[in-house]
């Protein structure tokens, strides 16, 4: 497990840094999660079942970057395959607080509120291509893997979300370099790039949703063509023609 280093911290990513070196001097941007993150994650953090999780998603990517504020914390297991029993391990460890609720749940998932955030917890089958960053006694996926998880979600169904902050990555890893990954980290999808060169210029979804809190100006123009030329230059390169 990587461990974060506190002598020699960088406020925002840096150009020119590789992902693995990054990691090793970005301070942590607490307020970039809400105070019920903050409620929840202090809750969670002793339970021992945690320590067979790492968080993801956006939370984990405002804590390492620092880019806009995060409401919900999404915890992923590649062991727990979150079948009832490991999902009744879970609900009996949160019901003795007053404020937790099941939302809903099956195999492989259970989303769950408490102290007021929204707490997520998925199976996982695909590895992480690098070490976690440690985070309080909390293990944070690196921001290389959380960007091909955002891919992922893209694939099903982008939100507006998921396309900035892949373009708040591009100083730590290109959108480009993430597609070159996936082909590693989601080697049982064979379609996966074709999937991504059609959503990665698909937008529709993502403009119902209003822009997330972001700790500088972003224009959603700039977003979108980011995404577009990646995903010109994947149709390219599956067709032959790079």
């Amino acid at each position: 497990m990587a461990t974060h280093l506190g002598d020699n911290k960088l406020r925002g990513p840096r150009l020119g840094h590789s992902s693995q070196e990054y990691r090793s001097m970005v301070d942590f941007f607490e307020t970039s999660i809400t105070s019920a993150c903050h409620r929840a994650l202090d809750y969670l953090r002793p339970y021992s079942f945690i320590n067979d999780f790492y968080l993801a998603g956006g939370t984990a990517l405002a804590l390492q970057i620092g880019h806009r504020v995060s409401t919900d914390l999404d915890w992923f297991s590649p062991e727990h395959r979150l079948l009832f029993p490991e999902r009744e391990i879970i609900r009996q460890a949160l019901q003795g607080s007053k404020q937790f609720e099941i939302v809903s749940e099956q195999d492989g998932l259970l989303f769950t509120r408490l102290l007021e955030a929204e707490v997520s917890f998925i199976h996982q089958p695909h590895p992480l291509l690098e070490a976690t960053v440690e985070y309080q006694g909390i293990r944070l996926a690196s921001p290389l893997d959380i960007g091909l998880m955002k891919l992922a979600a893209i694939n099903s169904r982008g939100t507006r979300r998921d396309f900035i902050d892949l373009y708040c990555l591009r100083q730590i890893v290109t959108l480009e370099r993430l597609l070159e990954l996936a082909a590693i980290k989601y080697a049982d999808r064979p379609s996966f790039l074709v999937i991504a060169a059609r959503a990665l210029a698909y937008f529709e979804d993502a403009e119902e949703q209003p822009m997330p809190r972001l700790s500088s100006p972003v224009a959603w123009a700039d977003v979108r063509a980011y995404s577009e030329t990646a995903a010109r230059q994947l149709a390219r390169r599956l067709s032959g023609l790079d």
